[in-house]
């Protein structure tokens, strides 16, 4: 059973749809990321900033020794930061950077330096004179904010930032409450707590909102850079496309020129020495009919780019179809003095029988226009669900810097040049019409020995087999089975 093509129209595009989605999510996350790790220098000078001077502040109020211990455990915290930040930067070179197992491996660090900002309330919550207490809460503010709009490019590491930092110090406040019981907590405790739940809520809006602006920043810069690229594309592929119909009109006036010259100069020649009509006229037809061969072939690629070929799928019995096509051609090989051999398979593919058969000619009449001696062999065998036929030469061959070249409209290998009878259109159409059909047509060549080409078709599953089990013939022995004609000579 073949998928509807609307359906795979649409399965497709979802596929397109969820990847850009994926790529749109990945290089956004990167964005904040780089975003997050360079504010992230910034938040740790601040940080080390504040412990000083908490550290000024609370000296000779508190105790001494438990101050410093707590300012050098903060400062060795915050030096993890620049680790952090040269881990950062080796992972950033890389070609998919994974950020969710970067910061789920290195996230610890920035709620517990929040811990460490936060941890001094223990100490100076009404134990030291009101100014100080104060100027200390305020710092303890400030870092609050600035952990908010710094680190909001990391939505997660500033929530957790901000619920360490709050967590510690309404803590810190609830511990002093219950050491004042049985008294009732001071009227000072209880305006801090609730100021501390209400700084607590406001950060974690801010940092929300904030990492909404600059997602949608990063989201809408994404939408720019993709609709310039593709914009580029578009620009590249219509003069891509100018560039090939200029290609196609210079190469078929070129073309065109050569057998209308002729036709002229024997039309020219007949009207000067009537008597030698007998003479001139196939030579007159022969140039005729290349002309009519080429304006041909200009109208079936001008159809295939058009999209105006009508596909008719059927049943295509692969052996009958091969034996047809080595009859027709039968005259033609051996005209050359060339071997034409036939090794059908019995096989049915789905696709449509007067373009297979067009594609299968047009790989057979190269084969045996670019064949002086030896053979032309059309041969089928089945590889799992796909079935190869191939058709191969004893000719000339190809060289492989020209290989990649050989589907381009009226390209022809320098040693092809002033081939009678030769456009350089037949492959071309061939693979426009493999496309339109969904066929996969390959090509393989040694110079000087042979080339073939192969058409790789879709087997229904009723006739899918793991293998022929033929032993694949390597190239030089197929060569050799081809050419019975050289070697009675």
């Amino acid at each position: 059973m073949y998928p509807d093509s609307q359906f795979v129209d649409h399965y497709v595009a979802a596929i397109q749809d969820e990847q850009l989605t994926e790529t749109h999510d990945a290089w956004v996350e990167q964005r904040l990321a780089e975003d997050f790790m360079r504010n992230a220098d910034t938040t740790m000078r601040a940080g080390v900033l504040a412990v000083l001077l908490t550290w000024a502040l609370l000296f000779n109020h508190v105790s001494v020794i438990g101050l410093s211990i707590w300012a050098l455990v903060s400062l060795a915290i915050m030096s993890n930061c620049y680790f952090t930040a040269k881990a950062f930067e080796r992972l950033s070179r890389l070609a998919s950077p994974d950020m969710a197992r970067f910061f789920k491996r290195y996230g610890w660090g920035w709620p517990a330096i929040a811990v460490a900002f936060a941890f001094p309330v223990f100490f100076y919550h009404e134990r030291v004179p009101a100014i100080n207490e104060y100027l200390c809460l305020m710092i303890l503010v400030g870092i609050g904010a600035v952990g908010a709009s710094l680190m909001a490019a990391r939505l997660q590491c500033q929530q957790q930032f901000t619920h360490a930092l709050c967590g510690t110090t309404l803590l810190a406040l609830l511990c002093h409450g219950l050491l004042e019981l049985p008294m009732a907590p001071s009227y000072t405790s209880m305006v801090l707590l609730m100021l501390v739940l209400l700084f607590w809520v406001l950060i974690l809006y801010l940092g929300k909102h904030l990492h909404a602006l600059q997602r949608s920043s990063y989201s809408a810069q994404f939408g720019n850079e993709q609709l310039i690229r593709s914009l580029r594309q578009q620009t590249q592929a219509a003069k891509e496309a100018v560039q090939m119909k200029n290609n196609l009109l210079a190469s078929a006036a070129h073309d065109l020129r050569q057998p209308v010259h002729a036709l002229a100069f024997y039309a020219d020649w007949l009207r000067n020495e009537p008597q030698l009509a007998d003479s001139l006229l196939p030579k007159i037809l022969a140039a005729t009919d290349s002309v009519n061969t080429l304006f041909n072939s200009l109208f079936d690629f001008a159809r295939i780019e058009a999209g105006a070929i009508t596909v008719n799928l059927g049943e295509v019995e692969i052996d009958q179809m091969m034996e047809e096509m080595a009859v027709q051609f039968a005259p033609a090989a051996d005209n050359k003095g060339l071997t034409l051999r036939c090794q059908p398979l019995k096989a049915t593919v789905r696709s449509d029988p007067l373009l297979l058969r067009r594609i299968v000619a047009n790989l057979l009449a190269n084969a045996i226009r670019y064949t002086e001696k030896g053979g032309v062999m059309i041969a089928a065998r089945t590889v799992g669900d796909r079935l190869w036929l191939e058709v191969s030469d004893s000719g000339v061959g190809i060289s492989a810097d020209h290989l990649p070249h050989v589907f381009k409209e009226f390209y022809r290998a320098p040693i092809h040049e002033g081939t009678a009878d030769s456009f350089g259109l037949g492959l071309a159409i061939v693979q426009r019409l493999c496309r339109v059909l969904g066929h996969t047509v390959s090509i393989s060549s040694v110079l000087g020995k042979g080339t073939r080409c192969r058409l790789d078709m879709h087997l229904p599953a009723q006739d899918s087999i793991s293998d022929s089990g033929e032993p694949q013939l390597e190239q030089a022995q197929m060569y050799a089975q081809m050419m019975p004609r050289v070697r009675a000579q």
